[in-house]
């Protein structure tokens, strides 16, 4: 990536864009033209979002200028993945900046500083998720990985912590805490269970821990046996069908979820331009939300379901603002709809592509 307000890098440069064409056989060269245009144009979102930043900002809306900890997880883990791996290191240090001493993030952040904009509740997610995007970065750094985990050994440490005290060890849920749909939660969601267990995965990956990776383990059985047993809904016992499903493996937790029951997500959750609801108790409007639809193409594409993965993503391509930016909101007559460009929309659909030029 360019400093200082130039352009973006082509993607030519990353596997998002130059290998997107061997993505698979039954990819037409239409179709492999569409997704190379998806990465670049996903590509320029996430450049002017993240741009002489100390970390990407949501979107450049008023009331999306902010920086959202979960966000910039899936932004650093996309910067990362394409090759910009310093970047991608200096956005989580500056999450760790701005980490509580118990683990815990704000909801959101002016940029620049430790200040929350609002009152809303702080939010647990960002803790397991910045932890994985650092296991990530790490991963993506090669050689320089070991300097990475150096630098963001506090983070690691900290959200291990927190991870490991808030679930007793494993034997118990995460707290209640809103999640991406931002309401106030009275239990754990879907969500933050997967959030959680991505962390505490990551956690010992990096540090090697024993007690970190029993922990995993014993908690992956405690979700298979509360959230697996009522279905994988929003809730342990309840609240239908969420688009988080597909947390699970986009963040590589693939022995967790049957790739039937990911796959059945986009017609539970469909909307009428063919985009997916955040949730089956999300209101009926009819607006298909990127974020939700790119997150399913990404962990698709990253279970190896690469023929479904491509067709959302071709389908994202198609819904398109005229300037080409990703929007937030798709309406059911299929026009985008506020706000554009989207970060997290952007970083899902650069990983998904990456997925499939693996």
């Amino acid at each position: 990536l360019a400093d200082g307000g130039g352009a973006p890098s082509g993607v030519g440069d990353s596997a998002a864009g130059a290998e997107i064409s061997a993505a698979g056989t039954s990819t037409s060269a239409g179709d492999a033209d569409l997704l190379v245009d998806l990465a670049d144009t996903a590509l320029a979102d996430l450049w002017v979002l993240d741009d002489d930043l100390p970390a990407p900002v949501a979107g450049w809306t008023a009331n999306w200028r902010y920086v959202w900890p979960r966000d910039a997880a899936f932004c650093s883990v996309a910067l990362a993945r394409i090759g910009a791996a310093d970047r991608a290191a200096d956005v989580l240090a500056h999450l760790q900046d701005l980490q509580q001493a118990d683990g815990w993030f704000e909801a959101r952040y002016v940029p620049g500083t430790d200040r929350a904009p609002d009152r809303r509740a702080p939010q647990f997610d960002g803790t397991g998720l910045l932890l994985w995007a650092s296991a990530e970065a790490v991963a993506a750094s090669g050689a320089g990985g070991g300097a990475v985990a150096d630098r963001l050994a506090p983070l690691v440490t900290t959200s291990l912590a927190a991870l490991h005290h808030a679930t007793s060890g494993g034997i118990a849920l995460p707290p209640a805490s809103p999640d991406y749909w931002e309401v106030r939660e009275g239990a754990a969601t879907l969500w933050g269970a997967g959030a959680t267990l991505a962390g505490l995965r990551a956690g010992a990956e990096l540090t090697g821990s024993t007690g970190a990776e029993e922990s995993a383990q014993v908690f992956a059985h405690l979700l298979q046996g509360t959230f697996g047993r009522g279905g994988w809904q929003r809730y342990r016992d309840g609240g239908g069908a969420d688009s988080a499903l597909a947390l699970f493996d986009a963040t590589g937790l693939h022995d967790m979820i049957d790739p039937a029951r990911l796959g059945a997500l986009r017609s539970e959750l469909s909307r009428p331009a063919g985009g997916i609801a955040p949730g089956a108790a999300w209101k009926q409007d009819g607006i298909s939300w990127t974020p939700s639809t790119s997150l399913l193409g990404l962990g698709l594409a990253r279970a190896g379901e690469h023929l479904p993965a491509r067709e959302i993503l071709s389908w994202l391509a198609a819904h398109r603002t005229e300037q080409g930016s990703l929007p937030e909101k798709v309406l059911h007559d299929g026009r985008p709809a506020q706000v554009a460009p989207l970060a997290w929309t952007a970083a899902n659909t650069l990983l998904a592509l990456d997925a499939l030029a693996s």
